[in-house]
């Protein structure tokens, strides 16, 4: 699962079908220590709704949980107009009750069926990978965790934990087009290649966040002859600002496993006596490693925590500024 950090001490709600994919994100968080109130709409469309919403009630009951219901009771059924319906339901719990996160089931197999559909349509890169892991928006992030996973994953994970789960029979019907992509293109695909499809989508993302114009890579917020501050906006434009500051200003050359170690490390690490790190404020920092023999005045430890200082650089400024 990705994105754990940001749904920590958080307040979650999932939108829930009581399907596969909702269903395995609701019990795997909560087997993490991580709970999430549940918001569920009926469409109206299926007898078996009733029951998906039945189930839903009483799982929140057992888990101790919030539940939002809302019923679609449009005469027509119209897929965007039932789309909207649900976000809008969503969007007014979150400004309502306050949540931080809306959390969706989407795995791999959906991200690559969007993907086709979006391709089949002349779409560019950013419409192409659309589907991400993280959305924010205004008051609230959307986060997928199983956006790298396939679904196989998680019918495993249900049966294999006796976890109660339904079926929508209606996505299996060829009569709508983005079932016909996931039966016989994605799915297909993501069982025979698997692994190079998930490497693919993991480059995308990163050639797309490069094309992030945003960005400036001389365009400091702060910066002296050994110290540097720059604003974390994306991984990949933060990492070649980083290697162009090691490279002119440190004389350090670093490699690409280094690069990569970067990103997985969430920007927090040493290297060569440099010190790389962020602070709660997506600000990276960048300077020499100092292990201090000084005992900061307690002032100063509370001056460095009230402005977020990460503590692998308070010895650099203690020593350089105070």
């Amino acid at each position: 699962m990705l994105y754990l950090s940001h749904l920590e001490n958080k307040k979650n709600l999932i939108a829930f079908s009581n399907g596969v994919d909702s269903t395995a994100l609701f019990w795997k968080l909560l087997s993490l220590n991580i709970k999430c109130d549940i918001a569920i709409v009926d469409y109206g469309q299926r007898e078996q709704s009733k029951l998906e919403v039945k189930n839903a009630y009483k799982i929140a009951v057992e888990c101790n949980v919030k539940i939002y219901h809302s019923v679609y009771d449009k005469t027509d059924f119209n897929e965007k107009q039932a789309r909207d319906f649900r976000y809008e339901f969503f969007e007014n719990i979150i400004k309502e009750e306050g949540y931080d996160n809306l959390l969706m089931g989407h795995h791999l197999n959906d991200r690559l069926e969007w993907f086709f559909m979006q391709l089949t349509k002349g779409a560019g890169l950013p419409e192409l990978l659309s589907l991400q892991g993280i959305n924010k928006k205004d008051n609230y992030t959307i986060i997928r965790p199983f956006i790298n996973t396939p679904k196989q994953d998680l019918l495993e994970y249900l049966n294999d934990n006796d976890i109660t789960y339904f079926v929508d029979e209606t996505n299996l019907q060829d009569i709508y087009t983005r079932n016909k992509f996931r039966k016989y293109y994605s799915n297909p695909l993501i069982e025979s290649h698997l692994d190079g499809i998930k490497n693919s989508f993991k480059y995308l993302d990163r050639d797309n966040q490069s094309l992030d114009t945003s960005v400036i890579l001389n365009d400091f917020l702060y910066k002296m002859d050994s110290y540097y501050c720059i604003k974390h906006n994306n991984d990949v434009s933060s990492v070649r600002l980083i290697d162009n500051i090691l490279k002119n200003k440190f004389g350090l050359l670093v490699t690409k496993d280094f690069r990569e170690y970067l990103i997985e490390d969430q920007f927090n690490t040493v290297v060569n006596n440099i010190a790389i790190t962020i602070d709660s404020n997506n600000i990276i920092h960048i300077a020499p490693y100092v292990i201090s023999k000084d005992t900061m005045p307690k002032f100063i430890k509370e001056k460095f925590r009230v402005e977020k200082i990460p503590p692998k650089i308070r010895p650099f400024l203690f020593n350089n500024f105070y």
